[in-house]
């Protein structure tokens, strides 16, 4: 079975740039088959930031020291974390199984953007990596982080009615000892906004019937990873 989907080349760049539901570029966070090569650059520029983008939110989630495995499964939980669908109707362990068997191909997909980013020493030889993790550190990851990201991010900074613009809120959230789980809720908006328009659309588009039956599928699945 494959699943498909159809995108005007627009609404393609714009989630790969700004995370606008992390739906398309969610899921290009995981290695995949290209049928045809992207030729246009923009297209490529547009992968490509995505996945840098993927990097920098991850680097904020982990700890100082952390695995291979570590990182490449907090990169495929970015589209995952907050999905309504993974409290109930998916299997518990889909992220470990999409890392566990394709550790050689996250390795490929993401090599050249992890020997050259900043503040991050891979130690290729034992699989772990080292990352600082100063104030000046968080900063440039939020910095980079996609315009959705950082609105969630700006939004949470505001609530105490100090009114900060973007650069300061950045400032504030790099300061916070709780850093790692403001970045992690961002993402969570997003994708728990995304999951409910887009299981809407799947009873509309596909009917009540089938998506019953679907569901009903993905609860099995579920249960068997439960046991």
């Amino acid at each position: 079975m494959i699943k498909y989907g159809v995108i005007s080349r627009d609404l393609f760049i714009q989630d790969m740039l700004d995370w606008d539901t992390l739906y398309v570029s969610g899921r290009l966070h995981k290695p995949v088959f290209w049928l045809r090569e992207a030729k246009l650059r923009s297209l490529e520029t547009a992968v490509l930031t995505n996945l840098q983008s993927a990097v920098h939110m991850a680097l904020l989630l982990l700890p100082e020291e952390f695995s291979e495995q570590d990182l490449f499964t907090s990169i495929a939980s970015i589209s995952y974390s907050g999905d309504f669908r993974m409290t109930v109707g998916e299997d518990r362990d889909k992220v470990q199984n999409i890392v566990k068997p394709n550790l050689a191909m996250f390795r490929e997909l993401y090599e050249v953007i992890l020997d050259n980013m900043q503040h991050l020493h891979w130690r290729k030889s034992s699989g772990t990596f080292q990352q600082s993790n100063t104030v000046s550190c968080y900063y440039h990851h939020l910095n980079l982080l996609p315009k959705t990201m950082q609105y969630y991010i700006w939004e949470h900074s505001n609530k105490d009615g100090k009114h900060r613009d973007l650069e300061e809120s950045l400032m504030s959230v790099a300061h916070d000892y709780d850093c790692s789980n403001i970045v992690a809720c961002a993402g969570m908006k997003i994708v728990r906004r995304s999951s409910i328009t887009q299981s809407l659309k799947g009873i509309f588009t596909a009917g009540l019937m089938k998506s019953i039956k679907y569901s009903g599928q993905k609860l099995k699945k579920m249960m068997k990873s439960v046991r």
